[in-house]
């Protein structure tokens, strides 16, 4: 737990990781969905359903969480 809601960074409009990884991994018409979000600020609860379930398709969120895994751990080596 990171201390967040769901779909604060989304409705900020906040390109982060997962968005990063759902755009490159989708589909034509899924990028169009990830521009429109992000450019036009259409962030309502119907597009965060959408964006959520996008960046569970394509492994987004399980990626990212991965790799930040990995980054802790090579944190904890360098401080030990």
């Amino acid at each position: 737990d990171l201390g967040k809601n769901v779909g604060d960074d989304f409705r900020e409009g906040k390109v982060t990781l997962p968005v990063i990884l759902a755009y490159r991994r989708g589909t034509k018409a899924e990028r169009t969905f990830w521009k429109r979000a992000i450019e036009d600020n259409v962030t309502d609860d119907t597009g965060l359903e959408k964006a959520i379930g996008l960046m569970t398709r394509h492994g987004a969120i399980a990626d990212t969480i991965g790799r930040a895994g990995h980054f802790g751990e090579i944190a904890r080596d360098a401080l030990a």
